[in-house]
């Protein structure tokens, strides 16, 4: 049996998986989120308004599976740094020294991430993309410095927030503070895909950062 073969039975064996699995252009296990509809709608945005893509620094924050590094990496070659904690899969993808992945085994809050954010020289240009992915909820009441940190380091990011009323995550006030944060910055929702069941979808925004000003991280919609 060869090796990819090895690593597709181990990856459909597991018996939780929130993202689909994809290896060597395929998805070869299905996960729990709809992964396809919300990869098409980022790396449409990206060819929409990223000129010469190829070669994009991807920063992916609660990357899990990694579904949406690996196709980046495939798609523009992408050079993608991955934070997860303790992920199964990707500590056993033996493929990550094929494409230029590198994880980041750690949980971080918004402290590193805006430690993270101060060490660039200018704005907006430490990663050319940044993924957060149903993540920002996860920093507790501290999201705003993630989030802000988020738009100090890139131009272009993708967030993701549940719904304050959605299963197994109701409860958590400031959720409605994360979806009303990301309206007021986002140039448009590009997607809208269930969360953990039907009942409540989750938007997937897009905010590009303004060129000429903070204003995208001060609190006003740029467009």
């Amino acid at each position: 049996m060869s090796v990819n073969a090895v690593k597709t039975v181990k990856f459909k064996s597991m018996t939780y998986r929130y993202q689909d699995i994809w290896l060597n252009g395929m998805c070869i296990a299905k996960g729990l989120r709809d992964c396809e509809t919300r990869y098409e709608a980022i790396r449409t945005t990206i060819l929409e308004n990223i000129p010469n893509p190829n070669g994009l620094s991807v920063l992916d924050v609660g990357a899990n599976e990694g579904y949406f590094s690996f196709r980046l990496a495939e798609d523009f070659e992408s050079k993608c740094f991955l934070i997860e904690k303790d992920c199964p899969v990707l500590e056993a993808r033996a493929d990550l020294s094929e494409q230029d992945i590198h994880v980041i085994d750690m949980k971080v809050t918004g402290e590193d991430l805006e430690d993270l954010a101060a060490a660039g020289s200018l704005p907006g240009e430490q990663f050319d993309v940044i993924l957060a992915l149903s993540i920002l909820h996860h920093f507790g009441k501290n999201w705003i410095k993630a989030a802000e940190a988020f738009l100090r380091m890139s131009g272009h990011v993708f967030i993701e927030s549940p719904s304050e009323f959605e299963d197994g995550i109701s409860g958590m006030t400031y959720l409605h503070d994360i979806t009303e944060w990301c309206e007021q910055r986002a140039e448009k929702v590009i997607a809208v895909t269930p969360g953990y069941n039907e009942n409540w979808d989750r938007p997937l925004w897009y905010i590009k950062r303004c060129d000429c000003c903070d204003c995208s991280i001060a609190g006003e919609a740029t467009h």
